[in-house]
């Protein structure tokens, strides 16, 4: 099936006791199989040359093809199948699979299989911990016999093999940075009376968590390999730079002086990288140490002591700002969404005062009702742009974003008011609304009056799928839907402000 594909040691391969197969990644195919291959499936070599893998495997298409991905990218190795062998039986299958690059330069899956079936009926029957030291146990032997293998069969190739896996053990796959397993020994080799100052800094990416469930997984790896270019940059020339975990790193700078440490950390402090229109920044806090006599653990402490100091001095100051620029986002995605949202915000002003809600429940009413919206910056362009009617499924991505404003809201709010009204915003009072399907008081307050502010302004503003309705008509259908959609008693409120003036600067202003 590959005519680029060649494999050394054939004959081991064939008469090993193990089952080994070789899989085309790209499509499934297997293009090399053993005799224990042919044993353990029920099939011929020949046979088992003209299937794909998805063939056992008891996963739909798409999902072997997703773990197929991630061993050749080797985001994992070790896996837990069910396969369905010839005779009709399901077998429990550990599978330890890794990519293997042909002279052609095609990447391949070689891949050891072993029967775990046995295993995992005993296992079912035995307590939770045995069962997970059988399992660490187990792996750690499979492990062993990998390596094994694969030294036996690539013996000329031994040393880079090595050195492969131990670059791997001790590096950050995403960021290219010595991860937490290297850095402590890094420390212990420079921390000696020769290398003394030396400046500890412990760093934290602001606001990850939200760029990672706002924009997804994808947009946080960028921050972090833009931060950790970033870090690498510094100028000091005597330095360790780490990833310690998901978003903290470690620098070391030695033979450095207290005030040279101190304006490497503002430097690090002043670093911003970027994800849509946000600016994130790192907080840092730093220990000088011009002391043989402290030990790794002590230095770590005092410096990640100040970085939390540091961090929630800094995170009132980043709250506005972070908003700012989700809306500012949102904005340059759909510029509809942002006049609307301003005027909801402007509803909502009237209403509270007419409500008679004091000063502070009144900003934090404009607050929500500005942002109500602000899950939708989560959204795929294409479906919030759409100039058509939208699919059923397309609809329910849509849904989604009272969950979604709901998720940022709460990594930035310091009270649950604005994000809890954000996320029952789409509720009616009937109960037959959305997300969750409560109704009448159980629906905060401020989410019923949002509801109101923001059914108002789409029925008065243009929509590609709906009619405009102008004040009386929008005014008659909210009497018409009082009681279903919304709270009669919040609606006659509503009536009663101001409303028709803002109704008509609006207006102008459009």
């Amino acid at each position: 099936k590959a005519d680029d594909f060649q494999i050394d040691h054939f004959e081991l391969f064939m008469e090993h006791g193990s089952v080994m197969l070789i899989i085309d990644p790209e499509n499934g195919d297997i293009v090399f199989a053993n005799h224990a291959a042919e044993d353990f499936y029920g099939y011929s070599i020949d046979e088992l040359l003209t299937m794909k893998i998805s063939h056992f495997n008891m996963l739909s298409i798409d999902e072997v093809q997703q773990e197929m991905n991630r061993a050749r990218e080797e985001e994992r190795n070790f896996f837990n199948f069910k396969h369905r062998i010839g005779n009709g039986e399901v077998k429990d299958v550990e599978v330890y699979s890794y990519p293997y690059e042909s002279e052609g330069g095609h990447v391949y899956l070689f891949s050891i299989i072993y029967d775990v079936t046995e295993q995992m009926a005993a296992e079912k029957a035995a307590a939770e911990l045995q069962r997970n030291y059988f399992i660490v146990l187990i792996s750690i032997l499979s492990i062993q016999v990998i390596v094994i293998v694969f030294l036996y069969i690539q013996r000329e190739r031994n040393k880079r093999l090595q050195k492969e896996l131990s670059y791997i053990a001790h590096h950050d796959s995403l960021t290219d940075l010595i991860n937490r397993n290297l850095v402590y020994d890094e420390f212990r080799k420079i921390f000696t009376e020769d290398n003394l100052g030396l400046a500890f800094y412990m760093i934290d990416i602001n606001n990850l968590k939200l760029i990672n469930d706002t924009f997804g997984h994808l947009a946080g790896d960028e921050v972090l390999v833009d931060a950790a270019n970033a870090l690498n940059a510094l100028h000091w020339e005597d330095k360790i730079v780490s990833r310690i975990s998901g978003d903290e790193f470690v620098v070391v700078a030695y033979n450095i002086s207290n005030e040279d440490a101190n304006f490497i950390k503002n430097n690090i402090r002043e670093i911003e990288v970027h994800c849509e229109n946000m600016t994130v920044a790192l907080a840092v806090g730093m220990y000088y140490c011009n002391d043989i006599n402290h030990n790794y653990n002590e230095i770590f402490e005092l410096a990640e002591n100040e970085m939390y100091v540091y961090k929630v001095g800094k995170k009132t100051m980043d709250r506005q700002s972070t908003v700012d620029a989700l809306m500012k986002t949102l904005s340059v995605k759909n510029k509809d969404t942002e006049d609307h949202c301003r005027r909801v915000s402007e509803y909502a002003k009237v209403f509270g005062q007419e409500m008679g809600l004091d000063v502070e429940d009144i900003e934090t009413l404009v607050n929500t009702a500005f942002m109500h919206d602000i899950g939708k910056v989560a959204l795929d362009l294409a479906i919030l742009n759409k100039p058509g009617k939208l699919t059923t499924e397309e609809m329910d991505e849509i849904k989604l974003h009272p969950e979604k404003g709901y998720i940022i809201l709460s990594n930035l709010s310091t009270s649950n008011t604005l994000p809890e009204a954000i996320l029952y915003h789409h509720e009616r009072f009937d109960g037959t609304g959305y997300p969750f399907g409560i109704k009448d008081v159980e629906i905060p307050l401020f989410a019923r009056m949002i509801t109101i502010c923001d059914a108002f302004d789409a029925m008065t503003s243009y929509r590609h799928y709906l009619p405009v309705f102008n004040f009386d008509e929008a005014i008659t259908e909210m009497l018409n839907c009082s009681g279903t959609q919304f709270d009669p008693e919040l609606v006659q409120t509503f009536i009663s402000a101001d409303i028709r003036k803002v109704y008509e600067d609006n207006k102008k202003r459009d």
